[in-house]
Order: structure tokens, then C-alpha cells, then sequence
């Protein structure tokens, strides 16, 4: 189980620098919007993010892949640790930002990188949720997997479906509705006020 966890949180952490790295600007965009940091620091992390996201999205592939198959490669925990390391990060910065936003009424992106949407209280608990799951993987590394090709093939699907639904969550939950009477469907752009 722990294992399969440790695939959904590498394969989501994977996807969101792969999207960084390809040259997406969400990053730099929802850094600036969310104003928490300084304009240098905005720059270094838009810079940096993505790459270790890569790297430590793989090395969770590559750890969980092994404890799938039966091994205990050195630096295993090390892997799931960074991984709860940056989710616990990234709960931190998202519920910062996303106060401040509220407070001033302004509407900011989330700079996810999958799936692209709105800031909103769904972007914390996303990161805590991911950072349980890491510290899950630490703590019981390598539980035992299933026994059985049928058995690993339905928890490794279960692991990416788990990652696809938490990629998407806070832009499904962020997406209008339909149009009630007497209000716009139509969300502020980003910065503006609420």
C-alpha cells in the first residue's frame, strides 16, 4: 500500500515539473500573482522548481518500482523523505497564498502545473494529502506489495489513478457551474478582485 502511494505522489510531482520543464510560465505567473515572495526568489524557484521535480518525481518512480519488486534500494527512505519534504513545502506556501489572496479579495492562479486553475483551499489540502502519503512510504518503506502480476498491475493502477484524481482535483472543484439566476458564470481574471 505504501508503496503504491509513494508512485501517486512521484508520478504527480514528476508531472508537474515535466510541465515546468517543457516551458510552461505558470509557475513564474502564479509566483508573482500570489506576492508572498520576493521578485528574485520568485525567479530561483520558477528556475528551480521544475528540475526537482523531475528528479525527485523519478527517484520515487525508480524507489517505488523497486519496493514493487521486492528490493530495498539503499536510500529509499531518502527518496519518500524529500518527496514529503516538498509537499509539506508546497502545503505551506499554498495555504500562505492562498490567505493572502482571500484577504485581499484578489483571484490568483494555482501554478500547479498539470492541471492549471485557481488558487482555492483544495491546493493545500492536496500538498498535505501528498505529504501524508510520503510520510506513509517513510515510515512503512517498501510495505509488502502484493504477490501476484495481477495483483501489482491493479495497485499500480490504483497508484496512478490516485495521482491523476489529485492533479485535477483543485481545477475540477474550481470549474463554474451552471449558470444560476442572477450570477455570472464567468470566473475574474487573475488579480482581480473576488
Amino acid at each position: 500500500m505504501t508503496t503504491a502511494l509513494l508512485a501517486a505522489v512521484a508520478a504527480l510531482v514528476l508531472l508537474a515539473g515535466l510541465a515546468g520543464v517543457a516551458g510552461r510560465p505558470g509557475l513564474a505567473i502564479a509566483l508573482a500573482a500570489h506576492d508572498v515572495l520576493t521578485r528574485r526568489a520568485q525567479r530561483v524557484l520558477a528556475a528551480l522548481v521544475p528540475a526537482l521535480e523531475v528528479l525527485l518525481g523519478a527517484a520515487g518512480l525508480v524507489v517505488a518500482g523497486a519496493w514493487f519488486a521486492g528490493a530495498r534500494p539503499p536510500g529509499g527512505r531518502m527518496a519518500a523523505a524529500a518527496l514529503l519534504a516538498l509537499s509539506a513545502a508546497y502545503a505551506a506556501y499554498t495555504l500562505m497564498a492562498w490567505r493572502r489572496a482571500r484577504a485581499s479579495g484578489r483571484v490568483v492562479p494555482c501554478g500547479c502545473g498539470v492541471a492549471e486553475g485557481l488558487l482555492s483551499g483544495w491546493h493545500p489540502a492536496r500538498a498535505a494529502l501528498m505529504a501524508l502519503a510520503a510520510a506513509a512510504a517513510m515510515a512503512w518503506p517498501g510495505a509488502p506489495a502484493p504477490q501476484g502480476s495481477g495483483q501489482q498491475v491493479i495497485v499500480l493502477a490504483a497508484s496512478m489513478a490516485l495521482a491523476a484524481l489529485l492533479a485535477v482535483l483543485p481545477a475540477a472543484r474550481a470549474m463554474p457551474g451552471p449558470a444560476r439566476p442572477g450570477r455570472s458564470s464567468r470566473q475574474p481574471g487573475w488579480g482581480a478582485r473576488a
